[in-house]
């Protein structure tokens, strides 16, 4: 892009192009060229400080901002920033146009004095005239409920959970192979069936580094129970829900239980 120096140049007479390119005529047109550059700079500045958007932009004080908000009697706070401000000259001038009397205009005069922010916008508020009536109503408790006095509450929800299947979630985490070596037998007895007892380190390459994996697939293949894994702890469930659903985990010689869920004996 030609500077200021160039164009004026290129409207002399070619006698006078300048050879060599720093030539002393170059150097006095260069003066002037560089004095009209800033010149449009500064007429620049000055037409995007009447725009709040350009105004003050990259500024570390609020210079512009005030002047355009004094016309409206705004002042910026002590601890606003210069893009803080903008936004709440933007708010204010908004709030100023469109009047304060609306239940937007109280809401934003609201925020405007405590300094929030807001979503004051009708399609996000529950207004009474887009109800399906006109009416108002206004509930005031008749003070002879003792749901206070025997619950610490005033008021409680409660709502019911859906049926689940009797679980045995492990406490020990699996996620390094587990030695079983001292016990790999589990017993399970799921909802009232007959008793199933499974060798976890069955199929095992090393009984002393059997993997989460493969004790989770040794209880599915051998009974009806869900066995499942979270990568750290294993987790055996009936595979039916409600009262009828039932899990027993019964003691045996070389018993697992303590070392794949945690369960202590109990003989």
């Amino acid at each position: 892009m030609p500077t200021k120096t160039d164009r004026i140049l290129g409207y002399l007479p070619r006698t006078f192009v300048p050879t060599p390119v720093n030539s002393p005529l170059k150097a006095i047109v260069d003066a002037f060229g560089s004095e009209l550059q800033k010149a449009e700079n500064s007429l620049a500045q000055v037409m995007q400080s009447h725009w709040v958007e350009h105004s003050d932009r990259g500024a570390k004080i609020i210079d512009d901002r005030a002047c355009l908000a004094s016309l409206y009697g705004l002042a910026p706070r002590a601890d606003e920033g210069v893009e803080e401000f903008r936004e709440h000259l933007k708010r204010y001038i908004r709030t100023f146009i469109e009047g304060p009397a609306t239940v937007q205009g109280i809401l934003r005069t609201t925020a405007e004095t405590i300094g929030i922010h807001i979503d004051d916008d009708y399609d996000h508020m529950d207004c009474w005239w887009k109800r399906g009536n006109d009416y108002l109503e206004t509930i005031e408790p008749r003070g002879e409920d003792a749901a206070l006095y025997l619950f610490g509450s005033p008021s409680i929800k409660s709502r019911g959970e859906a049926a689940r299947p009797a679980a045995v979630r492990g406490i020990v985490d699996l996620s390094s192979p587990a030695d079983l070596r001292e016990g790999s037998m589990l017993g399970l007895i799921v909802d009232g069936g007959d008793p199933v007892q499974i060798n976890l380190a069955e199929g095992a390459e090393n009984p002393s580094a059997v993997s989460l994996a493969g004790i989770r697939d040794a209880i599915n293949e051998k009974t009806t129970a869900v066995a499942s894994d979270d990568g750290r702890y294993l987790t055996i469930s009936s595979s039916t829900i409600g009262p009828g659903s039932s899990l027993e985990l019964p003691d045996l010689p070389g018993d697992a239980a303590g070392a794949v869920l945690g369960l202590q004996p109990r003989i």
